[in-house]
């Protein structure tokens, strides 16, 4: 049963979250395909594109974003259960710098593994994103990505979402823990501190990762086998375009989603789970 709740409190989180966070994860795509000198912010850019191309297009790439989303978060919370109960089993009960290791590494394995599954419509859902493309029903986009690019198509962009979400997720669930188990929250009502806690943790791990989720962008948006740099090189890339402002394009859009959307998936599996 608690299995079957924290499928659940994932699947509903994910829509929730997507549906109202869509519109800043096409801002944030769309700033980061602009070239540095193009850039003119989140407000002149959402202007744009809703006289140039209508306000539909701030919920482009939705129904893999919800799938991949929603998806990805009834797999995590299930990962995070069992793996959790695994760690127990096998060493007990941990305390101090071996606990924050503990959960540093169960956070970031469970969240790999969730996100690699979901690749391929990680790929979708920023593509369309950043160019519109997509409107062919999401199970022939599938196939024609993968007739066109292969395996390295589905999964572009995984070492650069790894090494971004791994991190992200093992900070984000050690940062929730702390805060909650401190006085920093202790003084809001019970219903506001998962809340405030869950934002707080996602802003900080959202912020010290975007240098990874800037090169995921510039991978998954490179289609040609031939053309497709490694992370370091994008990396490289980007800093000598741009400068390290260049490393952290779209951060703003981005920790406001992920501090809206943790905010909402956790007060979820609260009320669903409990602590």
């Amino acid at each position: 049963m608690a299995r079957l709740e924290r499928l659940a409190a994932g699947l509903i989180a994910g829509l929730l979250s997507t549906l109202l966070l869509q519109p800043l994860e096409v801002l944030k795509s769309r700033l980061q395909r602009e070239p540095p000198s193009a850039r003119a912010g989140y407000v002149p850019l959402l202007r744009r594109l809703v006289r140039q191309e209508g306000a539909r297009v701030l919920w482009a790439g939705a129904l893999p974003a919800s799938l991949r989303v929603a998806g990805g978060m009834a797999l995590y919370f299930l990962f995070l259960g069992e793996a959790e109960a695994a760690v127990r089993a096998a060493l007990g009960q941990l305390e101090g710098g071996a606990a924050a290791l503990a959960t540093v590494g169960v956070g970031g394995a469970c969240r790999g593994l969730s996100m690699a599954v979901f690749c391929p419509l990680t790929v979708l859902k920023t593509r369309a994103e950043a160019r519109g493309e997509g409107g062919g029903g999401l199970a022939r986009e599938l196939r024609r990505l993968a007739s066109t690019e292969g395996l390295g198509g589905l999964f572009a962009g995984l070492g650069a979402s790894l090494l971004r979400d791994v991190p992200y997720a093992g900070l984000n669930l050690w940062l929730l823990r702390s805060l909650l188990a401190s006085r920093l929250v202790a003084w809001l009502p019970h219903a506001a501190q998962m809340a405030a806690a869950a934002a707080a943790a996602a802003a900080a791990a959202t912020f010290l990762t975007q240098p990874a989720d800037v090169a995921r962008t510039e991978q998954v948006l490179q289609q040609h086998k031939e053309k497709r740099r490694g992370i370091a090189a994008v990396l490289l890339n980007t800093y000598q375009l741009g400068g390290l402002r260049a490393l952290y394009v779209g951060v703003g859009a981005r920790v406001t989603m992920r501090a809206i959307q943790q905010a909402i998936s956790w007060c979820v599996f609260e009320v669903m789970v409990g602590r």
